[in-house]
């Protein structure tokens, strides 16, 4: 790739001996990095304004900053843009060094290497300083030909080996000093970058175009190595992201393994620093990956490279990925033993964790952290924490926070309606959902997959199947694809309602268009045919759900004894009681015990919820007990005996009736010694 030189003007022979003149400038912070924000970059608005009102800058000297790689929001960038001005830019100064690697304004010029086009504007771009004496090139900023992506600001060169993230004296001289090497061999009727072996000054956009284009067994290091002199370890940070993000994250990963296998005194060493490593770390997204996660922290911290916030919260997301939340909760207590401040991301992803360990109260507690620290949480914040208290069944935990959601002054988003719908639906209030379904309609919020799915849960929970198949039907014409969850629901709404044929053609309709069913499916077509009394069915349904490698659960099992047993026929009451037997093998069915030595009784807990598996339960019981009396007697016998019914299962309070009935008929038939008595204790 070659690079024209600029026409040589007259005052370019001074340019190249003193620094370009420009206008005293304030002390600016002198480092623009990932801790500030929208907020202090209106700051810096503010004051570059007045000094351009001050000084009188033409705006014919305007800088495009739009490809600044540091500037994450497009608004940012959008704003910079338009109102940055060459010598009183308050970003003078920015590189994306570590804040004590940072120069201090000293009356020096500090340009942004301007983007080749409005194609290319918000790209990653490094940046270069001119009128440094050291650096001994000068790039008017004015020239459309000159490209001018600077040296790695971020590394230390020669045989300097001082502290990481100290300044290097001699930083940024080993690119000046190849390209002079360069201009050495330009001769006549040559340009900048023809000659041979030119060295190509890249941008992060060129090399991620080049290892984009490359063959599946060609080296990402030998084609874009030489490029990486031209990069800071912020541009090189955003070139592995993009990598990532477009789906070649392999070559990420070879890149940056390359750089860390670098020798100590390698010039390319100091791109390896707690930006790059964040990087990389953020981008191991399942278990498997989460060992090389860890090796990485490991390796900064042997590196003495400090983990900031950035690195303990993309390391919490990697844990959260893997399903490892225990570990998750460790590293944010590391991340407070190592004096880190969290931000709201941190605080936005603990949330998280607490939700899916069931930790509702210490998820609601992060607002009232954020409260006191002075953080204003965002939109998404609220809808975690409400999300958190519905996976738990606290729905009316989740309404409570909605309200102070509202009082804060947030606005709702299609997934605070959503997961309102859910909350509504699991507390019983189908009309509420259905208002906030509406409340979403006129405010134009999107509906999807997920909305509809909850609001037809709670259709099923209120018995209404017809209104579940309306709301199937209205999904459909919005061109919403349901998907396993939302079958799940609709199956489960039609057994509820005794509608075994509607659950059967749900059940067909879902296979054709490619949804394949899981276990739930199963459980709520069983239970449909249980509710129609279709016990050949229930049972056939049972074979073709372990033929699919769907493991049966304690419901389903409880679901297809209880309609084999209230058939009376002796074959499919026989067959209960070998479907029983099986399930006790897979672990289910067991009888938990708790002995009090006060009191000297004993509770039996019988995790049945049918007619069926609750006498069968009762049997096998007692037939444990008549084996046991001859071997120990009265060491075995009790004052009082409890057995508790459905034991730590899902309420069902209509089964109950008929649960005592059978067992109080099956004691007195055998003349046990035992007698029913209600027992009111929770």
């Amino acid at each position: 790739m070659s690079v024209a030189a600029p026409a040589y003007r007259p005052d370019m022979a001074s340019s190249l001996a003193s620094p370009p003149r420009s206008v005293p400038v304030p002390n600016y912070p002198p480092v623009l990095d990932n801790a500030y924000s929208l907020g202090d970059l209106d700051s810096l608005m503010s004051d570059m304004h007045l000094q351009q009102s001050a000084h009188g800058i033409s705006k014919a000297h305007s800088m495009d900053l739009c490809g600044l790689h540091l500037l994450r929001s497009p608004e940012a960038a959008s704003r910079i843009n338009q109102a940055a001005f060459c010598g009183t830019s308050p970003l003078q100064g920015i590189t994306s060094r570590s804040p004590s690697s940072a120069p201090v304004s000293n009356g020096r010029t500090w340009h942004a290497a301007n983007s080749r086009g409005s194609a290319n504007r918000g790209k990653p771009r490094a940046l270069f300083r001119d009128g440094d004496s050291r650096d001994a090139a000068y790039r008017p900023s004015s020239s459309p030909n000159m490209r001018g992506r600077g040296p790695a600001a971020a590394r230390g060169r020669g045989a300097y080996r001082g502290g990481r993230g100290l300044a290097d004296p001699r930083r940024g001289q080993g690119h000046y000093r190849r390209l002079w090497a360069e201009v050495t061999k330009v001769g006549r009727g040559q340009k900048l970058g023809e000659g041979e072996g030119s060295f190509p000054d890249s941008s992060v956009e060129d090399m991620l175009q080049i290892v984009r284009g490359l063959a599946p067994d060609a080296s990402a290091i030998a084609a874009i190595s030489q490029g990486l002199y031209y990069l800071d370890s912020g541009a090189l940070a955003a070139l592995l992201k993009e990598l990532a993000k477009s789906g070649h994250g392999k070559r990420a990963m070879e890149v940056f393994d390359w750089l860390r296998g670098l020798e100590d005194g390698h010039e390319l060493i100091c791109l390896c620093d707690v930006y790059t490593y964040t990087t990389m770390i953020s981008q191991c997204g399942s278990h498997q990956q989460l060992r090389r996660a860890l090796e990485l922290v490991a390796e900064m911290r042997g590196r003495g490279i400090a983990c900031n916030v950035h690195t303990y919260s993309a390391l919490m997301n990697v844990c959260i990925k893997a399903n490892e939340l225990d570990l998750a909760l460790d590293v944010y207590k590391q991340l407070l033993s190592d004096s880190c401040t969290p931000n709201l991301v941190t605080y936005n992803t603990l949330i998280d964790v607490y939700g899916k360990t069931g930790q509702w109260e210490e998820a609601v507690k992060v607002l009232d952290a954020l409260e006191h620290q002075g953080i204003e949480p965002e939109i998404r914040t609220y809808n975690t924490v409400i999300i958190a208290c519905n996976m738990s069944g606290q729905a009316q935990e989740a309404l409570k926070v909605y309200e102070r959601m509202l009082t804060a002054g947030a606005l709702p988003t299609a997934t605070t309606y959503t997961a309102l719908i859910s909350a509504y639906g699991k507390n019983g209030q189908l009309d509420r959902a259905l208002q906030i379904f509406e409340d979403m309609i006129r405010r134009g919020c999107e509906r999807n997959v997920i909305t509809y799915s909850s609001l037809i849960s709670a259709c099923e929970k209120a018995g209404r199947w017809e209104l579940a198949l309306d709301l199937f039907g209205e999904m459909h014409r919005e061109g919403c694809k349901p998907n396993v969850v939302t079958y799940n629901s609709l199956i489960a709404a039609c057994a509820q309602g005794a509608q075994w044929e509607k659950a059967v053609e749900l059940f067909d309709q879902m296979q054709s268009k490619g949804c394949k069913p899981d276990s739930v499916t199963y459980g709520g077509l069983i239970l449909a045919y249980e509710k129609g009394g279709q016990w050949r069915r229930a049972l056939a349904a049972l074979d073709q759900m372990k033929s699919n490698n769907c493991r049966p659960d304690s419901v389903v099992y409880n679901t297809v004894v209880g309609v084999l047993w209230n058939t009376g026929v002796v074959w499919a009451q026989a067959k209960a009681v070998q479907v029983f037997q099986t399930a006790c093998r897979q672990g289910h069915f067991r009888l938990t015990v708790h002995t009090s030595g006060e009191s000297g009784s004993v509770d039996f807990g019988m995790h049945a919820f049918t007619v069926g598996a609750a006498v069968i339960s009762l049997m096998r019981w007692l037939s444990e007990l008549r084996e046991r009396l001859p071997k120990d007697g009265s060491a075995i016998s009790r004052q009082q005996v409890c057995m508790t019914v459905n034991k730590g299962k899902p309420s069902r309070e209509h089964a109950y009736p008929n649960i005592k009935a059978a067992i109080t008929s099956l004691l007195q038939g055998c003349h046990s010694p035992f007698r029913w008595r209600q027992h009111n204790t929770p």
